[in-house]
C-alpha cells in the first residue's frame, strides 16, 4: 500500500511540475513577445486609416498546437496595400513586438509614401490573426506564409523586398536567410 501511495504522490508531483513548466513557458512567451490581439476601437469598422484599394484578408495556416479549428487551421491576417504606381517594388512588412498592424499603420504608410506597395502580416497572436500564445516557430512560419503570397502581389522577383523592424528585423533575417539566391520567389 505504501508503494501505491508513493507512486501516486510521485505521479502527482510530476504532473504538477509539467503543468507548471508549461504555464511558465507560455508566460515567458507572453512577456517576451507581448502579442497584441484584436483591433483598436478607432478601427472598429475595419476601414479607418485604409486607402481606397487596400485589402485586408485572412489565409488559413496549420494550427500551432495541432488543435485549432475543426480543420486544424488558424487564421493569419494579411494586408495588401498597393501603391498608385503598379511598377512599384513590393515590400513584405514584418512588425515588432507589442503593436499589431493597426498600431503600425503610420510606419506602413511612410513606406508606401516612400514608393513601396506593402504586403503586411499580423503574426498569430496579434491583430486579427488567431489569438494564440506565439513562439519563434509560429512567427517565422507566419512570415514564410506571407512571403508565399508575394508572387501574387508582385510578379517580378527582383522587385520584392523583405523588411522588418524591432523583432520583425530578426524575423526578416531568418526568412531571407532561408531563401535560395536566384530562385524565382
Amino acid at each position: 500500500m505504501k508503494r501505491i501511495v508513493a507512486a501516486f504522490v510521485c505521479a502527482l508531483a510530476v504532473a504538477a511540475t509539467l503543468t507548471g513548466c508549461a504555464w511558465l513557458d507560455d508566460r515567458q512567451h507572453m512577456l517576451a513577445l507581448r502579442p497584441t490581439p484584436g483591433r483598436p476601437a478607432a478601427f472598429a469598422d475595419g476601414t479607418a486609416g485604409l486607402r481606397p484599394g487596400d485589402l485586408r484578408y485572412v489565409v488559413q495556416v496549420p494550427a500551432a498546437s495541432g488543435a485549432g479549428t475543426g480543420s486544424g487551421t488558424e487564421p493569419l491576417a494579411l494586408w495588401w496595400l498597393p501603391h498608385a504606381d503598379p511598377a512599384a517594388p513590393t515590400l513584405l512588412y514584418l512588425h515588432g513586438t507589442f503593436r499589431n498592424l493597426y498600431q503600425n499603420l503610420s510606419k506602413i504608410n511612410a513606406l508606401r509614401d516612400a514608393g513601396f506597395a506593402v504586403l503586411a502580416v499580423d503574426y498569430r497572436g496579434w491583430g486579427d490573426s488567431a489569438p494564440i500564445v506565439p513562439s519563434e516557430a509560429t512567427i517565422n512560419a507566419d512570415a514564410a506564409r506571407a512571403w508565399a503570397e508575394m508572387p501574387a502581389r508582385q510578379g517580378d522577383p527582383r522587385r520584392r523586398v523583405v523588411f522588418g523592424h524591432s523583432m520583425g528585423g530578426a524575423v526578416a533575417v531568418t526568412l531571407a536567410s532561408g531563401l535560395k539566391p536566384g530562385a524565382d520567389y
